[in-house]
């Protein structure tokens, strides 16, 4: 409901003006609904991947993605070539589209016997009363959670930034994350792959492997991400015409793209290195190191930039870059100084008392059915005792 309430005001605020308020209002439940369905079909997918079956997730990702750009397109240029599809609309193919990526992963999972070593932990059993296991999850998701929102809500909140400067720069500026969203996923699977291979080598006890998968990671990483932004500063008038043909607007993302890409290199590389760093069991150190430095330079930057001096977009870009470095070159030195050998015991240890735990109480658990099957069994001797003295009685 804050949601709801706070929406129109905040786009009216950015000034966007009343009917793009309006117009958000339409899109907004919709979003919401779609989100929860989203979230558990991420979490089986996550489950997947973690048991190296991720080449069978990216297929089906890839024919989910493409099934939902044809509804898509059937939306926006099929109904009705007079009139545009409403927000509304484009709601509820979101919801519709994450419900049939839900059915098409569970379908896979379950036809394919994957799921079932793990149904009875997901369906049958009540895991909270593991103190030992909901303490580890949790201080693992926390800073994983804390991680994400500060990745996640910079962008958002330099917004207000723009908002100081016209509504132009808020359209110029929303559009450019979508073109960062490209910049950023293009080079995601090399964090995932550093993600699984690091923590299955520590877990096996093979430091010696996962220190040389990790600097395969944030090289590739590297790589992949210098890669990407020089195809798109080569691509640039492209890449910007199929967004906006807004002149003012095509002009401000035109200087703004090489910055964009400069900023992605160091963002990607420090994401990979954070990554790495969580798959040690070290997430507190990471989310502490990466939201501290990416806050402290990146906003006040931002603020004196915009504030004090009056410059445009590329200020706040230029900002950034310099959060982002101080934050990646602080993930990046952690990681190459990593005593690897410890990190493995460290994870073993772990993964060990999480496991006697979960034994333990799966024995008490059956001792319990037991106790209660023997107490059971001596109500049905006595019931049977009493009817033969009854009948011997009668008779």
């Amino acid at each position: 409901m804050a949601s709801f309430g706070g929406t129109s005001w905040t786009i009216v605020w950015m000034g966007l003006g009343e009917e793009i308020g309006e117009l958000g209002l339409q899109y907004l439940p919709w979003l919401l609904l779609s989100y929860p369905i989203s979230d558990c079909s991420a979490s089986i997918s996550e489950l997947m991947w973690a048991e190296e079956r991720g080449g069978t997730m990216t297929i089906l990702d890839n024919v989910y993605y493409v099934v939902y750009i044809a509804m898509l397109v059937a939306l926006v240029y099929g109904i009705d070539a007079d009139q545009q599809p409403t927000l509304w609309q484009l709601g509820i193919l979101d919801v519709v589209a994450s419900v049939l990526y839900l059915a098409m992963i569970y379908v896979l999972v379950e036809c394919k016997g994957w799921l079932n070593p793990y149904k009875k932990g997901l369906l049958r059993s009540f895991s909270v009363k593991n103190l030992e296991l909901v303490r580890g999850i949790l201080a693992m998701s926390v800073p994983l959670t804390i991680g994400g929102i500060v990745s996640t809500c910079t962008w958002e909140i330099l917004t207000v930034f723009a908002t100081h400067m016209g509504a132009v720069e808020v359209a110029a500026w929303t559009v450019l994350g979508s073109i960062w969203g490209v910049f950023e996923y293009l080079p995601t699977g090399f964090a995932t792959a550093a993600e699984i291979l690091v923590s299955r080598y520590l877990a096996n006890a093979q430091p010696a492997h996962a220190k040389v998968a990790a600097y395969k990671s944030l090289l590739f990483s590297l790589v992949a991400a210098a890669a990407t932004a020089g195809l798109f500063l080569h691509f640039r008038v492209g890449v910007v015409a199929a967004y906006t043909d807004v002149e003012q607007i095509s002009d401000m993302l035109m200087d703004l793209i090489l910055l964009v890409g400069i900023a992605n290199i160091v963002m990607v590389v420090g994401s990979t290195a954070y990554t790495i760093l969580c798959s040690q069991n070290r997430a507190n150190l990471a989310t502490g190191a990466y939201a501290t430095l990416s806050f402290a330079a990146t906003l006040p930057l931002s603020t004196y930039f915009v504030y004090v001096e009056g410059y445009d977009l590329q200020s706040i870009v230029f900002s950034l870059i310099v959060g982002y470095s101080l934050s990646s070159v602080v993930l990046v030195v952690i990681v190459l100084t990593t005593n690897w050998t410890k990190c493995s015991e460290a994870v073993v240890r772990s993964a060990d008392t999480a496991q006697e735990e979960q034994e333990r109480l799966s024995m008490l658990k059956l001792k319990r059915k037991n106790a209660k099957r023997n107490a059971e069994s001596d109500d049905q001797t006595v019931d049977c005792s009493v009817v033969t003295e009854d009948f011997h009685l009668v008779s």
